[in-house]
């Protein structure tokens, strides 16, 4: 994740003026063991450390988005559940959705993706009515 303290400070101090209120953090996925397998250098509670930090910086106006990856190689249904979970307990406004898929540069390149449809089941557990706080609508805000 490219959100380090620095950058969170910065957010803190120009959030709203002269930055947006917006942080794309890729999640990948929510489960422990699966981000392991991916060889990513942070867990689920680093994640939602860091989400918890940029609220506090940026105030309850955040939009956060995140990239969610399902199928991966040998990724079970408990191990989804794990990802649900973490989005539903955090404030996302999007996700970006994408199955896996084999790529020549990765060790798990020769396996197949695992779930067929979670996609879907994740689209229909962060519907834009989960996803975007009723708080947004009505404001007019400047755009330049």
């Amino acid at each position: 994740m490219d959100w380090d303290a620095e950058l969170i400070a910065l957010m803190a101090q120009f959030g709203g003026t002269r930055l947006a209120r917006h942080a794309h953090l890729p999640l990948q996925s929510g489960s422990d063991d699966v981000l392991r397998r991916m060889h990513r250098r942070y867990r689920p509670w680093h994640y939602h450390e860091k989400v918890q930090a940029l609220l506090r910086a940026a105030g309850p106006d955040l939009t956060l988005g995140a990239d969610v990856m399902v199928g991966f190689p040998a990724e079970t249904d408990a191990e989804f559940e794990e990802t649900l979970a973490l989005i539903a307990a955090l404030p996302f406004g999007y996700l970006h959705l994408f199955p896996f898929s084999p790529g020549r540069e990765r060790p798990v390149g020769s396996c197949t993706p695992s779930i067929r449809c979670h996609p879907a089941q994740l689209r229909s557990a962060s519907g834009p009515s989960a996803l975007w706080p009723p708080r947004r609508a009505g404001p007019i805000g400047h755009v330049f």
